[in-house]
């Protein structure tokens, strides 16, 4: 465009003709506008101290907004990508595994003595707490027979409440059996892992046996495997039966999964819509096919039975109970008020 054709604004702040055009004529101190693009990207530059001519101005601030706007997202994938990390799925050989076959009387026999010392640990006080009061709220209005006892159903709702508990002791599990002795020595949550064991045990042999078709979302995480590998979870596992549920939480892998182990718990859990299954870190399963698509993977597992290096190792050795098996559950109860009480 040729500069006389551009007809100047009175200092009134009156467009031209070319400025109603898109063409915009700016007078005085430039604008912000101009600060952010200067007058070299423009067609016409200064006329005179103080003035700028800046044309076509929105379509300049427009194309620095498209390009910001093009960056920042490019980024911000980038960034989300760069933040999750990959692992290898495998048999987590150095999970603690009991299914307490043969030691369920003895088992229980040890609890009191056992969460003398356990209860010292706050996360696990404090989740047991706040657990034993939803399900006290939750039994006064119950209409239906419970199939587990008071302290299997608390160990579950503890293990499915908002909080530290479940991830610390996922954790601790996929490690605690990295040797016998870690676990007998550093272990802190052998009563929850035998609570949730033997109510995933129990439901699963009240109803007929059968295996259910479940989903998971992993956030933060991308699970790598290979078709035909035979793999574990390692630790107690929660999916869906929800696809939709499993979905918003599948930013890094997502999993369908046939578990014959697992069982639904949504009686006993602390978010009962979305329709828990939680599978024992014990059961195997068998990589049908992986694939990889919008930065996640995208993992079919189907049961292959169960597979336990550890069986009894609390009790290993000892013949005879010591104590009710059913003194415990009080002294437990007293021991996770007193441990709270005094953080």
């Amino acid at each position: 465009m040729e500069r006389d054709s551009v007809k100047e604004v009175a200092r009134g702040g009156e467009e031209s003709e070319a400025g109603r055009a898109g063409s915009r004529v700016i007078l005085g101190t430039p604008s912000r506008a101009h600060l952010l693009c200067p007058c070299a990207v423009a067609e016409q530059c200064c006329t005179e101290p103080g003035t700028c001519i800046l044309l076509h101005m929105e379509h300049v601030l427009l194309g620095w907004v498209l390009l910001l706007g093009t960056w920042t997202g490019a980024s911000a994938a980038s960034s989300k990508n760069w933040l999750i990390k990959d692992v290898a799925m495998d048999m987590a050989n150095n999970s603690f595994d009991d299914q307490y076959q043969g030691c369920i009387d003895l088992m229980e026999a040890e609890l009191p003595e056992l969460n003398s010392t356990e209860f010292s640990n706050k996360i696990y006080a404090e989740g047991w707490r706040s657990a034993t009061e939803l399900w006290q709220s939750r039994s006064d209005n119950a209409t239906s027979p419970v199939v587990l006892g008071q302290d299997q159903a608390i160990a579950v709702l503890a293990y499915t409440m908002e909080g530290d508990l479940y991830r610390v002791f996922n954790n601790a599990t996929l490690t605690a059996g990295r040797s016998r002795q870690h676990y007998l020595s550093s272990y802190p949550f052998k009563t929850l892992h035998f609570l949730l064991s033997r109510a995933l045990q129990i439901l699963r042999e009240s109803q007929p046996q059968q295996c259910y078709n479940v989903y998971r979302g992993v956030k933060g995480i991308r699970f790598t495997a290979q078709q035909g590998q035979v793999v574990r979870f390692g630790q107690f596992t929660s999916s869906s039966l929800k696809e939709k549920v499993a979905e918003g939480f599948a930013q890094g892998t997502f999993y369908w999964v046939e578990t014959c182990y697992g069982v639904p718990i949504k009686e006993f859990s602390a978010y009962p819509y979305e329709d828990e299954v939680l599978i024992p870190p014990c059961e195997q399963f068998e990589v049908t096919s992986v694939t990889y698509k919008n930065g996640r993977s995208e993992i079919h597992l189907r049961s292959q039975g169960n597979s336990s290096t550890y069986n009894c190792e609390f009790v290993k050795g000892r013949s005879s109970p010591m104590e009710s098996p059913h003194l415990w559950l009080l002294i437990l109860a007293a021991a996770a008020l007193a441990a709270v009480g005094e953080s």
